[in-house]
């Protein structure tokens, strides 16, 4: 699935909360830097492969290579002298299934001491889990929500009006009746979608 965009947000906050939203700006800017929070809590950046395969170079130290972000799929492994290895008969990578987090050598005299380039698909998968676009939007959901319970507005020079709950540039506009109970209860949001972005976090350590 792709990332949510602001109209999924504005649906979310609609259907959950009663809450009525215009603007697509700022929330653009919220799922953004949410996913860069993704990123950071999980360790794979990018989370998401996009576009074509990309090379790194990597150190080898032993028969086993640590990888530097996941690895989704792998095209090439080239040595520092150009010689092109083979996948099941040099080397492996593990775990069984993507994302790999570590290139093993297939015996002691195939790897090389020096750095080696691996081209392929980085990331932990080249689209969004289902769980993963709802914490996406959950989280970004609780940030504005937030935000109206403090009536702070993310842009400069924006008014605030209580009452009918209203924004002068790119942000909430309306509520319905009980929506500032439902303010409250909508910071346990941010908690249920860190705590999804944290099933996800790698555990390989690189160095």
């Amino acid at each position: 699935m792709p990332a949510p965009d602001a109209a999924a947000v504005i649906s979310f906050v609609s259907e959950r909360y009663g809450i009525t939203m215009t603007g697509t700006t700022t929330i653009a800017s919220m799922i953004t830097a949410t996913v860069e929070e993704l990123e950071q809590v999980t360790g794979y950046k990018p989370f998401v492969h996009a576009g074509a395969a990309s090379s790194k170079r990597v150190w080898v130290r032993g028969p086993r290579v640590l990888l530097p972000n996941g690895l989704i799929s792998i095209t090439s492994l080239v040595g520092p002298t150009g010689i092109t290895y083979t996948q099941g008969l040099d080397y492996e990578v593990g775990p069984l299934e993507a994302p790999y987090g570590w290139i093993e050598w297939l015996g002691r005299s195939r790897y090389p001491s020096l750095p080696v380039t691996i081209t392929g698909q980085w990331g932990y998968a080249t689209d969004y889990p289902a769980d993963i676009v709802l914490a996406i939007t959950q989280a970004v959901s609780a940030r504005i929500l937030d935000q109206l319970s403090q009536g702070v507005v993310a842009e400069g020079g924006a008014s605030w009006k209580d009452g009918d709950v209203s924004l002068s540039n790119d942000a909430l506009l309306s509520t319905s009746s009980g929506a500032k109970e439902a303010i409250g209860v909508a910071k346990g949001e941010l908690d249920r979608a860190m705590n999804t972005f944290k099933r996800y976090a790698r555990t390989e350590v690189w160095g």
